[in-house]
């Protein structure tokens, strides 16, 4: 993609360009260089907190997988601001170390791939130490990836994927058997404890009329709190709440699964509020925060539903539908081991979307009056995917806020650009196992 730019900071000093000029003739002639400035002090914020730290980190570990995908090359970042005999690494360590290893596809060590290092040179015999940072990045065997966009499945949880993890997947699931998810409808008694849990293919979400009224009066389309309940619910609204909820991310693992899974919203958590509520104090450097705990978990899980009349049932199913196909994208493994990307009809056929009309201790429906009943919401992936199945991240900008795995390089002009993803699928299955391979 050649209009793609990462988007770093200069700090435009006429000494930062000088020098970094000077470090770039002393590095190999024949590699890449990148070069990018950042406040000392911001090495040592948490990127959880500071947008500063945050786009300086991802910026950061978007270049070294570029130069990992080109040959490899150096990274040089100015620090200014540093105080003069502040050459403490400990904060910039902390920030990537862990996601510079993650970028490592073939299981190497760190130590084999990277080499940071405060930039060194010679004056009348004796050494200038400068403040920038020198990190030098050797290639990748096959490709080195930013984000895979997808994740694996624990028992009641996702996590992100290695590299190898998902080569190995991709080498050996041509072979495996798509099996249909076995069906046992449980009950679905308003109020009363379900035996449904959460696995590997089962996720509970909690979501009530409560919790979209929220959310509709933050967006300022919903009742404030004294209107009546019969302001009409924004299907567009109730579908983000599954997206906020994580859908798009458990329907890929989910895809990986013998089986597949199935994503509950309507179900809630019980806790015990019993005794007084604990009480958690969380120091700041201002003043001491108290924050109260409404009570403990106890394991069980409590039908709630929410309420829907007929039509709204209908919009639902279809907004779920569009938000799956804009906001996932699948990519099937065909014979001759090449990758093809599936039309939104084809998706659909993986998906399933079912509404659990709610019991009363009677049997029969839980009637809500005006055409309202509740509902337990399921959305499942009916079947094991042969290939992957990659979710979008609202978190990026625009162009980088699609269904794809962002795994970046430098063109032969030096410009920064996005991987092909057929072509990504290509090098990636290079990180396999020698057995799968």
């Amino acid at each position: 993609m050649a209009d793609f730019r990462f988007n770093k900071h200069f700090c435009g000093t006429e000494e930062c360009s000088r020098t970094t000029d000077k470090i770039r003739q002393k590095l190999k002639s024949s590699e890449m260089v990148y070069n990018m400035c950042v406040s000392y002090q911001c090495l040592f914020k948490s990127a959880k907190t500071n947008m500063g730290t945050k786009r300086f980190k991802n910026e950061c570990l978007q270049v070294i997988c570029a130069l990992r995908n080109s040959n490899g090359g150096s990274l040089v970042i100015h620090t200014y601001g540093k105080p003069d005999m502040a050459w403490s690494l400990d904060g910039f360590d902390q920030l990537v170390n862990e996601d510079c290893s993650m970028v490592i596809e073939d299981d190497t060590l760190y130590t084999d791939n990277y080499e940071r290092k405060w930039f060194e040179e010679l004056h009348d015999d004796s050494v200038a130490r400068l403040p920038y940072l020198v990190i030098i990045v050797e290639p990748s065997s096959s490709i080195s990836t930013y984000d895979f966009k997808t994740k694996v499945a624990l028992d009641g949880a996702k996590v992100r994927p290695t590299a190898r993890q998902i080569a190995t997947y991709l080498c050996g699931v041509a072979g495996k058997k798509r099996k249909t998810q076995a069906e046992s409808e449980p009950k679905f008694e308003e109020g009363k404890i379900t035996n449904i849990y959460e696995s590997r293919n089962v996720q509970l979400k909690r979501l009530s009329n409560e919790d979209i009224e929220e959310k509709m009066r933050k967006r300022g389309s919903g009742p404030t709190p004294s209107a009546s309940r019969d302001v009409p619910m924004a299907m567009d609204i109730v579908a983000e709440c599954f997206v906020a909820r994580s859908l798009p991310e458990y329907l890929t693992t989910f895809s990986k699964l013998p089986g597949g899974g199935s994503f509950y919203c309507g179900i809630n958590e019980r806790k015990d509020t019993s005794e007084e509520p604990k009480i958690k104090r969380k120091k700041t450097q201002s003043s001491p925060e108290t924050q109260h705990i409404e009570g403990t978990k106890t394991g069980e899980n409590i039908i709630a539903g929410i309420e829907l009349t007929e039509q709204q049932k209908q919009d639902l199913e279809k907004k779920l539908q569009r938000i799956i196909t804009k906001k996932t994208g699948w990519y099937k493994k065909v014979n001759d081991g090449k990758y093809e990307q599936l039309d939104d009809d084809s998706i659909l056929g993986y998906i399933d979307i079912k509404f659990h009309p709610t019991e009363n201790g009677h049997g029969q429906g839980t009637d809500m009056g005006q055409g309202k009943r509740k509902y337990v919401i399921q959305v499942s992936v009916n079947s094991m995917f042969n290939g992957m199945v990659f979710y979008t991240d609202d978190s990026y900008p625009a162009q980088l806020n699609r269904p794809i795995p962002l795994s970046f390089r430098f063109s032969d002009e030096k410009k920064e650009e996005i991987v092909d993803t057929i072509e990504w699928f290509n090098l990636i299955e290079k990180a396999a196992t020698p057995l799968e391979r």
